[in-house]
């Protein structure tokens, strides 16, 4: 082949290359990826919805036939009137007499509201939750016992043994006994001290 043709085909070759080139510089570039569509966000928790997540779950109420406070009264080496009175937060009082009482068996009665509010401010300026749940060291011998129990609306029953010769008793338990009977006017079903005393044969 003669030297002249050889050189037009280089040149030609040379000439397409550099067209191939020259088209890749000017094409378009493809169009970016569009980014991606974020879903709806969210809400972030309401305070309500965080408390109610980390608070306890609420107490239930009282019920209103469950018991508010009692009150027992056992024997003694003597006469001490053996007996026991309840009552509930819908105010009604149960009696159970036993001996050495003026009614012997069972009665019942209503307390008012303002009878039922009276109990419950004995407790709370007896400081009865403070109170150890017995007392009952024989600092003395042939003494009665009583048994109180009282259930706040919120909480389960506490219940204080109190034996009466136990020196170690705060005086305010012995004044909420008496209380209790006071302000459920015990004396109905039991009988006073003073009667008691002037008749004997009537509290067998």
């Amino acid at each position: 082949m003669k030297p002249l043709v050889i050189a037009a085909l280089i040149a030609a070759l040379i000439a397409a290359l550099i067209a191939a080139l020259a088209a890749c510089e000017h094409a378009p570039e493809s169009p970016p990826a569009p980014p991606p569509v974020p879903g709806p966000a969210l809400p972030p928790p309401s305070l309500v919805e965080v408390g109610m997540a980390r608070a306890a779950p609420p107490a239930r109420p009282a019920h209103p036939h469950s018991v508010l406070a009692r009150l027992e009264r056992t024997a003694c080496y003597g006469t001490c009137p053996i007996y026991k009175v309840s009552v509930t937060r819908e105010g009604v009082i149960t009696y159970i007499g036993e001996q050495f009482v003026k009614v012997k068996g069972h009665a019942t009665g209503q307390a008012t509201p303002a009878q039922l509010a009276a109990l419950e401010a004995a407790f709370a300026t007896a400081g009865y939750a403070q109170m150890k749940t017995h007392y009952t060291a024989e600092h003395m011998t042939d003494m009665p016992s009583t048994h109180v129990g009282y259930a706040a609306a919120d909480g389960p029953e506490k219940a204080v043994d109190h034996y009466a010769g136990d020196d170690t008793a705060p005086p305010a338990l012995e004044t909420l006994e008496t209380a209790i009977d006071d302000i459920l006017h015990t004396e109905t079903w039991v009988g006073d001290k003073a009667d008691r005393e002037a008749h004997p044969g009537k509290y067998q």
